[in-house]
C-alpha cells in the first residue's frame, strides 16, 4: 500500500489531501485545510509565503502524527501564475507578487 500527500494551494485556501493506493484503487481524504490570503503592503498584493510554508508543514505533521503515515511522495499544486525570484544561494529575494496585484491590471491589452 502506498500513501501520497497532495497539497493544493488556491487563492482563498489551501488543503492537504492524503491519498492511499491499495489494490489499484485510489482513495483520498482531506486531512487539513487552512486559509490562504494575500498581504497588502504599500498598495501591492503579495503572497504570504512564510504562512504558506508553516501551514504546509502543519499538514505534513498531521499526516505523520495524527494519521501515523509517512507519505511515499508529496506533491504541491497551485495556480502557477505567480513566481518568486531566487538569489544565487537559492534564498527568496522578496515576497512574490500575487496575480491580483494592480501592477498587472492592463497587461493583457498591452501584450496584444
Amino acid at each position: 500500500m502506498n500513501h501520497y500527500l497532495a497539497i493544493d494551494l488556491v487563492a482563498e485556501s489551501g488543503r492537504v489531501i492524503l491519498g492511499k493506493l491499495e489494490n489499484m484503487q485510489l482513495s483520498m481524504k482531506e486531512i487539513y485545510r487552512f486559509p490562504n490570503g494575500m498581504l497588502t503592503i504599500y498598495n501591492h498584493c503579495y503572497w504570504n509565503i512564510a504562512n504558506l510554508y508553516t501551514e504546509i508543514l502543519k499538514g505534513i505533521e498531521i499526516c505523520v502524527h495524527q494519521h501515523h503515515i509517512i507519505p511515499d511522495s508529496i506533491g504541491i499544486d497551485s495556480w502557477g501564475v505567480d513566481y518568486g525570484l531566487l538569489a544565487e544561494d537559492s534564498t527568496l529575494l522578496g515576497l512574490p507578487f500575487a496575480y491580483r496585484d494592480s501592477r498587472t491590471k492592463n497587461i493583457t491589452q498591452e501584450v496584444f
